[in-house]
């Protein structure tokens, strides 16, 4: 054989498109949120304690989201002049 002939088969060229192992993952769009301190108080102490000392909450508890909000729901209708339509679709909005 002639030096460098024998591997003269062409090289496949490696594709451009993922393999179907591989699952697209779209890019999503950057958002600029404008949260209260508090709230970011809140996230980060959850987030330290969530992911450094690896404190997690077991579930279900007592008592139940939809029982803190039925609560809330009671004690907002009897203290405020709050709408209860008003008050119910922001429950109802939370459960979701």
């Amino acid at each position: 054989m002639v030096a460098g002939v024998e591997n003269s088969r062409k090289r496949r060229r490696d594709s451009v498109l993922k393999t179907p192992d591989e699952e697209f993952v779209p890019e999503l769009p950057n958002l600029k949120l404008s949260v209260p301190d508090l709230l970011k108080e809140f996230l980060n102490h959850d987030h330290h304690k969530v992911v450094q000392e690896q404190q997690l909450i077991p579930l279900p508890r007592t008592p139940s989201v939809s029982t803190i909000l039925a609560d809330y729901m009671e004690v907002t209708l009897a203290n405020t002049d709050a709408d209860a339509d008003e008050v119910e679709a922001v429950v109802d909005g939370l459960k979701l």
